[in-house]
C-alpha cells in the first residue's frame, strides 16, 4: 500500500487534516493530566536519586558563580544543559517570593520536565506523520501519552525526559534532510547532535542516524552516476578501504602490544589523575580504589580497540573479498560530491557540543579521565558494569542476563503487557519490511529502534528510565502497524480499532492507578 492511500497522508483533503489536528487536543490533554497529576510528589524534598544530584550541582553552581563567577559545575556524569537551564530560577524565584533556592530549582526542573515530555508527544505525533501518516502520528501520540514508563519519568527532572525530546527532534531533522539533501538540513541535524550530546553524553549512540541519512542522500544520488563519476569513485572507494585496513591494523597492534605496557600506561594514568584532583578531593579516596578503577579503564580501553579492529577488520574483509568496492563505485563517487554535508554536519555537532561543554577543552583531563565519581568515565565505566566492587544500589543487577532481564521486569512494567505485545509484534513486522526494502520512510524509525534496543539492552546496569528512549518508537511502530489495520476496511479494521482501544485502556489503567 502506497502512502498516499493512508489516512493523513499528503493527498488527503485540508479538511479531514483539520480534524486530525482537533483530535490531537485530546491526547495532549490525557498526557498533560497524567504527567500534572502528583506532580509535587515529596514536596519540599526530592527523593529521586537523580534528580536530587542535579539540584545538589545547581545550588553549588549557583554559589559558586555568585563567589567566582565560574561557570564550571566540575560535573561530568551528564551534560551540563540541565544544570544550567535550573540557573535562572535559582536566582529569580527568592528575589520575588519567599521561596528557597532549593525549592525554586525543584519547582523550576519539575516544569521542565513536565513541558519537555509534552514536547516529546507533539514529536511523535510530528514523526508519525511524516514517516508513515497522520492516523499513525495520532495513535503513536495517544500509547506515549499512556506510557506508564513515561509518565513516571515526566514527574521527575532527570536527564533522560530532556535527551528523549532532543533525541526525537533530532530524528525529525534526519528524516527532512533525507528528504531535501540540503546542506542547511544536515547543519540543523549536527546542531540537534550537538544538544543531545550536551545533555547527556551517551546520546553518542545516535550520532549513526545522522550519517545513515547522509549516506541515505548519497545513495539516491549515485543512482545517476556518469563515466567522470565512476572514475572519481574509484580512487575515494580505494582511499577508504586502505584508510580502514590501516586503522584495523593499528588498533589491533595496540592491543596485541597492550599487556606489555599495561603497567606503565596505568603508572602514567596514575600520575596524571592525582595531580588533576585537589588534594580534598583526592583524600576521600583510598589508593587501592583507584588502582582498582584504572585497572578497569585501561581494560576498557584495551576492549574497545579490540572492537574497533574487529569491526573495521571485517568491513574492509567484506569489500575486499565481496568486491563491494567496484559495485559501491558510484556511491563512493558521490561521497566526493557531498562531502560538504558530511563535514558540515560533523562540525556543527562537534561545535555545538563544545560551545556548550567548553570545559571538555580547558580541562580535558578532569573531564574525561576518572578523576571522583563526578566524572564522565567514571559514569561510563560505571554503566558498562566494570566497578570492582559494583556500588551497593546496582548489586540487584549482578548475575541479570542483557536484554532478556528488560523484556520481562522493565518493559512490562513500564508499558503494560497489551502495549508491549501490540508494540513487539510491530517492531517484527517493520524490521521485516526493512529488511525487504518495504518499509517506506518508516525505516529511518526502525533503524533507530534497533540501534537503541541493541545499546541500551546490552548494559550492565539496567535501570528502568534506561528503557525510556525506546518508548517513543514503540509507540511509532505500533501506532503505524495500527493505522494500516484501521485504513484496510472490513474485519481488520475492527481488528485494528480494538487492538487500539485495549491498548489505550490498559496504559492508561496503568498510568492512573
Amino acid at each position: 500500500m502506497e502512502q498516499s492511500d493512508l489516512p493523513g497522508s499528503v493527498a488527503e483533503p485540508q479538511e479531514r487534516m483539520r480534524w486530525h489536528k482537533a483530535a490531537l487536543v485530546p491526547v495532549i490533554l490525557v498526557g498533560a493530566l497524567l504527567r500534572a497529576y502528583g506532580l509535587y510528589w515529596g514536596f519540599p524534598l526530592a527523593w529521586h536519586c537523580d534528580e536530587n544530584m542535579l539540584y545538589g550541582v545547581a545550588l553549588r553552581l549557583a554559589q559558586q558563580i555568585t563567589e567566582t563567577s565560574s561557570l564550571d559545575p566540575h560535573f561530568n556524569v551528564w551534560g551540563p544543559l540541565s544544570v544550567y537551564m535550573l540557573l535562572p530560577a535559582i536566582y529569580i524565584v527568592p528575589a520575588v517570593s519567599d521561596l528557597s533556592a532549593g525549592l525554586a530549582a525543584l519547582l523550576a526542573g519539575r516544569a521542565l520536565a513536565f513541558v519537555f515530555d509534552i514536547a516529546t508527544v507533539l514529536l511523535i505525533y510530528a514523526l508519525g506523520r511524516r514517516a508513515h501518516s497522520v492516523v499513525a502520528g495520532l495513535l503513536a501520540a495517544a500509547f506515549y501519552s499512556v506510557t506508564l514508563l513515561a509518565v513516571r519519568e515526566a514527574h521527575f527532572y532527570t536527564v533522560d525526559i530532556l535527551a528523549n525530546t532532543v533525541l526525537l527532534a533530532y530524528l525529525l531533522l534526519c528524516l527532512r534532510a533525507v528528504s531535501s539533501g540540503t546542506t542547511r538540513d544536515f547543519i540543523v541535524c549536527g546542531v540537534a547532535l550537538g544538544v543531545a550530546l550536551s545533555v547527556k553524553q551517551s546520546s553518542l549512540v545516535i550520532v549513526p542516524l545522522g550519517l545513515i541519512a547522509w549516506g541515505a542522500v548519497v545513495e539516491r544520488r549515485a543512482r545517476y552516476a556518469n563515466v567522470d563519476d565512476w572514475r572519481r569513485g574509484r580512487r575515494t572507494a580505494h582511499r577508504v578501504l586502505v584508510a580502514l585496513w590501516l586503522i584495523a591494523a593499528g588498533a589491533f597492534v595496540v592491543c596485541t602490544a597492550w599487556y606489555a605496557m599495561r603497567e606503565t600506561v596505568i603508572e602514567v594514568g596514575r600520575a596524571r589523575m592525582t595531580t588533576a584532583l585537589t588534594p580534598d578531593r583526592l583524600a576521600q579516596h583510598e589508593p587501592i580504589f583507584f588502582e582498582r578503577q584504572l585497572n578497569s579503564i585501561w581494560d576498557g580501553i584495551r576492549d574497545l580497540l579490540w572492537m574497533v579492529a574487529l569491526v573495521l577488520g571485517g568491513l574492509a574483509g567484506a569489500m575486499t573479498g565481496l568486491r563491494l568496492v567496484p559495485s559501491g563505485v558510484p556511491f563512493f563517487a558521490q561521497m566526493s560530491k557531498y562531502r560538504r554535508h558530511f563535514w558540515s554536519f560533523v562540525g556543527t555537532a562537534a561545535g555545538v557540543f563544545l560551545l556548550l561543554n567548553p570545559y571538555a577543552l580547558i580541562r580535558p583531563l578532569e573531564y574525561w579521565m576518572p578523576a571522583g565519581p563526578q566524572s564522565l568515565t567514571w559514569g561510563i565505566i560505571q554503566v558498562a558494569g566494570r566497578l570492582d566492587p559494583p556500588p551497593g544500589w546496582a548489586l540487584q543487577f549482578v548475575g541479570t542476563t542483557p536484554y532478556l532481564y528488560q523484556l520481562s521486569h522493565v518493559l512490562p512494567y513500564g508499558m503494560g503487557w497489551p502495549l508491549l505485545l501490540l508494540s513487539l509484534g510491530a517492531l517484527a513486522l517493520w524490521t521485516y519490511r526493512f529488511l525487504r526494502g518495504q518499509a517506506g520512510p518508516m525505516w529511518l524509525v526502525v533503524v533507530a529502534a534497533l540501534l537503541l534496543i541493541v545499546t541500551m539492552g546490552g548494559m550492565w546496569m539496567k535501570m528502568t528510565r534506561y528503557c525510556l528512549p525506546l518508548m517513543p518508537f514503540f509507540a511509532l511502530l505500533a501506532g503505524a502497524w495500527c493505522a494500516e489495520l484501521i485504513s484496510n476496511g472490513g474485519w481488520r479494521r475492527w481488528i485494528g480499532g480494538l487492538t487500539v482501544v485495549i491498548a489505550l485502556a490498559s496504559g492508561h489503567l496503568q498510568s492512573a492507578r
